[in-house]
């Protein structure tokens, strides 16, 4: 990794990845600019940005209040990406046990649909497609990896030079200490090279927790990866808020701005009335 002690940057190699269902990216696309693109290109980074997101035709999940919302696949076009995949979502391909995976456990989860613990083996998946897509871009070189998730809204901005700064200082993985579900937060994460390659190979790692706990769980999942993998755990504050496909943000345990508090009331307003994203 560079010598980043001085403040020039500009050796510093970033690659970006947003992977998952783009559920709301219409909603979200500013904050992923003004927290991260806009400050990595502030600070002169080398930056490439790429994605890959999951198509399904609607999006139905009864915990988090979806019934049969149509998939917009919106907002991409806002973001200055480098290479990109969209791929119809299907269950069956991912994996030949995944019918199996999904007879476990899952706290929460309905005991029916099984959409919950469906969505992160959908997660997992597109990440492991990112990282397909990170290789062929020549990408998996870079000295910073920022994964995230297009469905939320990014509350602070990055400090690109301290993150760096506890990676070269030997942590693999730093996640947010927020929503930890006595596990990982798994909502983004930023990592090195060697962080990198464990986070984005969870789903290689699903089979042999359900069978050792009985349940599928994401962010006790990605705590015994980590762990059984041997990496340097950190932390970041930085916050963010699910949106969900019909507008509706659920909030965390945080201090709003009014600013922020009335963009989150907004959108499921805006939904409802049929109007167009702000």
């Amino acid at each position: 990794m560079p010598d980043i002690s001085a403040p020039d940057l500009s050796s510093l190699r970033v690659f970006v990845g947003l992977y998952g269902l783009n559920r709301s990216l219409r909603w979200t696309w500013r904050s992923i600019d003004r927290c991260f693109l806009r400050p990595l290109a502030e600070a002169g980074v080398q930056v490439q940005v790429a994605a890959h997101f999951n198509m399904p035709k609607v999006v139905d999940n009864l915990q988090s209040q979806e019934s049969n919302v149509r998939h917009r696949d919106a907002g991409w076009r806002r973001l200055a990406l480098d290479g990109m995949i969209l791929e119809d979502q299907r269950i069956d391909p991912i994996h030949p046990d995944v019918q199996r995976w999904m007879r476990h456990a899952f706290p929460e989860d309905d005991d029916q649909e099984w959409q919950t613990r469906r969505n992160l083996v959908y997660q997992l998946y597109s990440i492991q497609r990112l990282w397909t897509l990170c290789g062929a871009m020549n990408a998996r070189d870079s000295d910073v990896f920022l994964f995230l998730r297009p469905d939320m809204e990014y509350l602070d901005p990055i400090d690109i030079g301290a993150i760096a700064a506890q990676l070269r200082g030997g942590v693999d993985l730093i996640t947010a200490n927020w929503a930890t579900w006595t596990g990982l937060n798994d909502r983004f994460a930023f990592a090195s090279r060697r962080g990198a390659e464990v986070y984005v190979s969870r789903l290689d790692h699903v089979d042999a927790f359900c069978r050792e706990r009985c349940f599928l769980q994401a962010e006790q999942l990605l705590l015994h990866v980590a762990t059984e993998s041997g990496l340097v755990l950190g932390e970041t504050a930085i916050r963010a808020m699910r949106v969900r496909s019909n507008g509706a943000t659920w909030r965390e345990d945080f201090s709003l701005t009014p600013k922020q508090y009335l963009r989150s009331v907004a959108r499921k307003r805006l939904t409802k009335l049929g109007l167009p994203a702000y």
